[in-house]
């Protein structure tokens, strides 16, 4: 599923599992990634690496609901509706995601990037 909502927006639903829309979807997959990670650092950046736990929690959830409530909403992904239990999945695994690049720009990031001001 992780893979499949970029190539939703790239591609046509036949070319979803062809080997090329398999290489698109992870390279969109990544970048989408990436692009949360930096999220998570600009918010330890203001906000300070204190309790990173709660805070990658609510970064997760946050993303969580912009990319898969916002976002199908307005029509941007082909995931709306979903099984109750398949949001349930998503949400948890967001809030999984969060807390661990939380963690772990945390434990390895430089001092500095987490000192308001710089």
């Amino acid at each position: 599923m992780v893979i499949l909502l970029p190539l939703w927006i790239f591609l046509k639903k036949s070319d979803l599992s062809s080997p090329y829309g398999k290489a698109v979807g992870i390279i969109a997959d990544n970048m989408i990634a990436m692009g949360l990670g930096v999220t998570c650092i600009y918010w330890l950046t203001l906000m300070g690496k204190d309790k990173n736990i709660l805070k990658g929690a609510g970064l997760g959830a946050a993303e969580w609901a912009v990319l898969y409530g916002v976002a199908s909403r307005i029509g941007a992904t082909s995931i709306f509706p979903v099984k109750p239990k398949d949001a349930l999945a998503t949400f948890i695994s967001h809030l999984v995601f969060g807390i661990t690049k939380m963690t772990i720009a945390v434990n390895i990031g430089d001092e500095r990037l987490f000192k308001p001001g710089n």
